[in-house]
């Protein structure tokens, strides 16, 4: 696996260790310092090149003696001749080595420039760009290609960071613009993972590139938003952006999803009574299922599970913005949000989905009055409507559809919300590099007063190994699941009567269901995760609870019910 931040940790520690020269590369470099080396013009040319700035007709970093000086000595992938003929090293590449390069490349010209060869010294990112453009242009020479005009730096520099993030399984993609420079990082496993620095030059001109894209503007002074489709080797990645203002610049997100990328629930990191009740939840004949979470908690890949195991003798339907995964048993209609009236749009299509009567419907995300009326009023015809909720718990999802504008009266029936999960993504511990005490005395002590003395507790390792990025080999969900089409009234007055602080508890005792707390500390004591980092995420652990007892919820309760809700 290819880990961010090595290759800057290695150069650093190569800036004073001298590379190994072959008998070949050190006679050269000796001839150089010497004075005495006259290399002769390559093979198929006549004299020495004599304007630097021809370099369509002689090529001068293309010659043999510059291209085996830099093989011989070291240099290769450290350093090279730009166009211009000079040099582009990395920083931290040996200068006594970049010295002898400039020496070389000084007598493959009849005549030394005034102020001689310049040496730049670029980040990593630089200097493998500079690399691709020029052999971008080499191979159009080359091939004698007649097309319009190379591609513009920003559209290279797009495709490199585009290609780079999913290669280490980057989830988001981010550039920072300040006042002097820009910071590029990716989002891995969960965790934003610096990766390299650009000028400000060349982090305005990859900010263009990337809205250039799909043929829209980037407007450096107000937030805009695009999305287009990226092919990396044989596959399809489907990109959308976000760009907003900073007081010192801009900061642009760029989310990386996979069309293709379906994880079934099995796999997903669920308790097997969690997917009992899931599957029972997707078999109400009607009302809403919602996946709910905070940003990068996973939803719309918990949603694609449930598309997935759709019944095939259904009529499904997607509306969404933008569509991220495509099923052959579902019709998938994408609003265009950048249009001129999306809105307007929308509501045409919901007109023309009560006339295609599907079984069921699937809206990508519920979050503004729009969706959520578009949700209510498909969930009260019977069917089954299948969305996203940003909410940090099950409980919470009920203001906040009344807070977007759903009827409260609505929300205490039973027959309207089948089902809520609410889920977030926790790092997975490295198996290599895992510690088994955290560093700091007392937060251990902590945690081993809260999962018991003798728990086999695990703790990231920042510093990582070879398996791993920062000490991280994956995520896993830790959730909470809330059968409401399940109950037999109870739960509904609760809800009646705002007495949401009580949901939970009633939830525990008739169905069984975990906390994300609960589900959590079933992950810690198995030693898959971090209790310190997974508290950052979900919350604060507390100590063990008290077994509860757990009714069967195929069986109907027969304690006395609630008091009705006020009339």
């Amino acid at each position: 696996m290819k880990l961010f931040g090595k290759s800057r940790g290695s150069e650093e520690k190569g800036q004073n260790r001298e590379p190994a020269l072959d008998s070949k590369g050190a006679g050269l470099l000796a001839s150089v310092a010497a004075g005495k080396t006259s290399p002769r013009a390559p093979s198929g040319r006549t004299g020495r090149i004599t304007d630097i700035n021809g370099r369509s007709k002689q090529d001068l970093k293309n010659t043999r003696e510059i291209r085996d000086y830099i093989k011989t000595s070291g240099l290769k992938g450290q350093a090279m001749v730009d166009d211009e003929g000079n040099i582009v090293a990395l920083k931290g590449a040996n200068r006594r080595l970049l010295h002898g390069l400039a020496s070389v490349v000084s007598s493959c010209m009849e005549s030394n420039r005034e102020g001689g060869i310049r040496t730049r010294y670029v980040s990593p990112i630089e200097f493998n760009l500079l690399a691709e453009s020029m052999a971008s242009r080499e191979k159009q020479k080359k091939s004698g290609s007649q097309q319009a005009e190379e591609a513009s730096a920003g559209n290279v520099t797009v495709d490199w960071v585009l290609d780079k993030a999913i290669e280490a399984s980057a989830s988001d993609i981010y550039l920072d613009i300040r006042r002097e420079d820009a910071r590029l990082s990716f989002r891995i496993y969960g965790q934003v993972v610096p990766d390299d620095t650009m000028t400000l030059e060349m982090a305005k001109s990859t900010a263009r590139g990337l809205f250039n894209k799909n043929q829209a503007k980037w407007q450096e002074r107000t937030p805009c938003d695009t999305a287009f489709n990226h092919q990396h080797g044989n596959r399809l990645y489907r990109m959308r952006v976000n760009s907003l203002p900073d007081t010192r610049g801009q900061t642009l997100s760029c989310r990386v999803r996979d069309p293709n990328f379906v994880l079934p629930l099995q796999q997903s990191g669920y308790s097997e009574h969690q997917i009992g009740l899931i599957q029972r939840i997707c078999r109400a004949p009607g009302g809403l299922v919602l996946v709910s979470g905070e940003t990068n908690s996973g939803k719309s890949t918990t949603l694609a599970g449930l598309m997935l195991n759709a019944p095939r003798g259904e009529r499904m339907l997607e509306i969404a913005d933008p569509v991220e995964t495509e099923f052959d048993h579902c019709t998938h209609v994408e609003i265009n949000h950048y249009g001129e009236d999306p809105e307007g749009e929308f509501q045409s299509v919901l007109a023309a989905t009560v006339r295609q009567n599907p079984d069921a419907l699937v809206l990508g995300e519920i979050r503004d009055e729009a969706t959520a009326i578009a949700a209510q009023s498909m969930a009260i015809q019977g069917k089954r409507v299948y969305s996203t909720l940003h909410t940090q718990s099950c409980v919470a999802a009920i203001p906040r559809l009344q807070n977007l504008g759903v009827d409260r009266h609505l929300l205490s029936l039973p027959e309207f919300i089948a089902g809520i999960v609410n889920q977030n993504l926790v790092p997975l511990v490295c198996n290599h590099c895992g510690m088994e005490n955290h560093p700091d005395h007392a937060i251990d002590e902590r945690y081993r007063r809260i999962f018991g003395s003798d728990a086999t507790l695990r703790y990231i390792n920042p510093a990582g190994c070879m398996h791993c990025v920062s000490g991280v080999t994956g995520q896993t969900l830790v959730a909470e699941v809330y059968p409401l089409c399940l109950d037999r009234k109870d739960a509904h007055r609760l809800i009646a009567r705002q007495e949401l602080w009580k949901l939970e508890g009633y939830m525990k005792e008739e169905f069984g269901i975990q906390s994300k707390q609960e589900h959590a500390r079933d992950k810690v004591l198995q030693g898959l995760v971090d209790p310190d980092r997974t508290e950052a995420i979900i919350g604060e652990f507390f100590h063990a609870p008290n077994p509860i007892h757990r009714r069967n919820p195929d069986i109907h309760s027969s304690r006395a019910p609630l008091s009705p809700p006020p009339t």
